[in-house]
């Protein structure tokens, strides 16, 4: 017998992007360390060949929080972004930004079911920033690629 070793994945991410954002000067407002963090004009891709059109600074709760329970993840960030509320409302407020909190999942089942607590939707809404759900579903991703290829 064959065993699949292939787990779905779940987490959440909070990004800032924009033409002119200075992820260090957000990091410094904030005093929150980015997982990942570029600056307009910083070069990327295959040797550097690619020329960044806008900032972003972001965090996630992958490699933060290992379950499948959307809940736990969206309460790491909350505990991130609630104590930095006033500082990250002057930020996302600018019209050149971007703000938005998403839910990833990485499935390789088509069956996912979650319920989210009200109290935690309305501490959500109370940062003021988009809240966004993205699902793909990786079950037969070989055999897509492989007709690609």
């Amino acid at each position: 017998m064959i065993k699949d070793t292939r787990s779905n994945s779940i987490y959440i991410r909070f990004f800032i992007k924009g033409k002119d954002i200075d992820p260090d000067e957000i990091t410094q407002l904030l005093g929150i360390t980015p997982a990942y963090k570029y600056k307009r004009g910083d070069l990327h891709g295959e040797n550097n060949q690619m020329v960044r059109k806008q900032g972003l600074w972001s965090i996630t709760s992958a490699e933060k929080i290992e379950s499948s329970d959307l809940q736990l993840h969206i309460e790491w960030l909350l505990t991130q972004l609630e104590p930095v509320k006033s500082p990250l409302s002057s930020i996302v407020s600018r019209p050149d930004i971007y703000a938005e909190i998403s839910c990833i999942f990485n499935l390789f089942t088509i069956e996912w079911d979650d319920r989210l607590e009200p109290n935690l939707l309305e501490r959500i809404a109370a940062l003021n920033i988009m809240f966004g759900i993205s699902i793909y579903c990786l079950n037969n991703l070989e055999n897509r690629l492989n007709d690609v290829s």
